[in-house]
């Protein structure tokens, strides 16, 4: 194995390790082992040509490697950061002549032998050797049309990759010169500075609520240790502490909310029930500097945040009201993917209740709010003898319960009892597809 590859295959461990245990969604990571030199042969003699010095060490020591990550889900990403993703790797499957699929006139002559492909982006972006270049690394930008350079060799583009975390940038010519990726350009800086912020802030270390809500911003708030850490502290101190970035920042407005919710939540809760009232609502909505784009984005943010921090009767009981209210504003009937936008989280039977007298259609959200509100065996069987629409809901959730394994808990006779309803609906069904329906459901049923 050559120096410089076996160097960054332990770069890369080491990088993946270490983001691993920051904290970072590590989506996949794999290597296999190199080609064999009669493998090596004989992919030479299917691309009628010898490999560059560079591919053949690296192929040699590791045929194939991807690197796949991403952010945690609640991790606040500046909006300074170049837009990227996080990919990384090679592939001996992938190398190959380059053509150029709408216009090979965009890569300055007509020429399938001039860029040898390795690798690609999850956008299908081609990473490529120009042969004709020194065997630079240049990729195509299928969208753009044009081909960027990102390094003089591979070498140096492997190494580049490294120290950007494996980080695949979206737009490379915002972050490019002449010579390749530009690691002193000021997006690639901070995003290197964020990164080393991110593997070296911990946890252990944030003795104080201020120092908590940094590291929350660089690592969420998903993991159990982070939402403990929070109840040394009191409720109402971490809404004023979200809160006050909030007003500071209103662009973040969903973010800072989200997080108020997450870790306040009751102490949240007087401003909640503020924005249910019709002149702050429409402040956040229409003011001089509007926090939301729109109604109903800062409707389902409300409803969010209702569900964090009031109780579940208060909160159900303002968000129902608002449904009908808006519905009989412009007279038309509630929308089921709104409702269940606003409802779903609570996971509620009262949900159920609710929304009997206005579903209107047995998709369109209304069958996905009904499993997500956990019926029971006697609801389901209320909703199977009562209208058409209901039970299609009740058949559609059945579904969807069987797809996620959710069914309710049930007995014998309850199964039993199921089943009798299902073949007699069955028996009066007219479309096939609906029968086909209900007899899988009948079929997967436990006992």
């Amino acid at each position: 194995m050559s120096i410089w590859v076996k160097e960054c295959l332990q770069q890369i461990d080491d990088m993946v390790l270490a983001m691993k245990d920051a904290g970072m969604d590590i989506v996949r990571y794999e290597k296999a082992e190199g080609m064999s030199n009669s493998e090596l042969t004989e992919l030479e003699q299917q691309l009628g040509v010898t490999l560059p010095e560079k591919l053949q060490e690296l192929l040699q020591s590791c045929r194939h490697l991807t690197y796949l990550w991403d952010f945690p889900d609640s991790v606040m990403e500046p909006d300074t950061l170049p837009a990227m993703s996080g990919e990384m790797g090679w592939s001996s499957i992938e190398v190959g002549w380059f053509e150029d699929p709408t216009d090979l006139e965009c890569v300055g002559e007509l020429d399938d032998r001039r860029y040898l492909s390795f690798s690609s982006s999850g956008a299908g972006n081609p990473v490529m050797l120009d042969i004709k270049n020194d065997f630079s690394v240049v990729c195509f930008l299928h969208e753009e049309g044009e081909i960027v350079t990102l390094a003089p060799n591979l070498e140096a583009f492997i190494r580049t990759i490294i120290q950007l975390y494996g980080a695949w940038i979206w737009e490379w010519t915002d972050v490019t010169n002449e010579h390749g990726i530009d690691l002193k350009c000021e997006a690639l800086q901070q995003w290197q500075t964020w990164m080393t912020r991110f593997l070296s802030i911990s946890l252990e270390a944030a003795t104080s609520l201020e120092e908590l809500i940094e590291y929350t911003l660089y690592h969420g708030i998903e993991l159990e240790k982070v939402q403990q850490a929070y109840e040394a502290y009191d409720r109402f101190d971490i809404f004023k502490a979200w809160y006050d970035r909030m007003v500071c920042d209103p662009s973040h407005f969903s973010y800072w909310t989200k997080m108020m919710g997450a870790t306040a939540k009751k102490g949240a809760a007087d401003w909640v029930r503020a924005l249910w009232e019709p002149d702050m609502f429409d402040m956040y909505l229409n003011g001089e500097a509007p926090f939301v784009q729109t109604e109903d984005e800062l409707r389902s943010i409300r409803a969010r945040l209702s569900y964090d921090a009031l109780p579940e009767k208060e909160a159900l009981d303002h968000i129902f009201q608002d449904l009908e209210l808006q519905a009989s504003k412009y007279n038309q009937k509630i929308d089921g993917f709104d409702a269940n936008a606003q409802l779903a989280k609570f996971h509620s039977q009262r949900v159920i209740s609710w929304m009997k007298n206005w579903v209107r259609n047995p998709i369109d959200g209304w069958d996905s709010l009904f499993t997500s509100s956990k019926p029971t065996v006697a609801i389901l069987m209320e909703w199977l003898d009562e209208s058409e629409i209901c039970e299609k809901v009740a058949v559609n959730a059945l579904c969807m319960m069987l797809k996620k394994d959710a069914l309710p808990i049930m007995n014998e006779m309850d199964s039993e009892a199921l089943q009798t309803k299902l073949v007699h609906i069955q028996d009066k069904a007219i479309l096939r597809t609906y029968k086909r329906k209900i007899e899988e459901i009948i079929e997967q049923l436990p006992y």
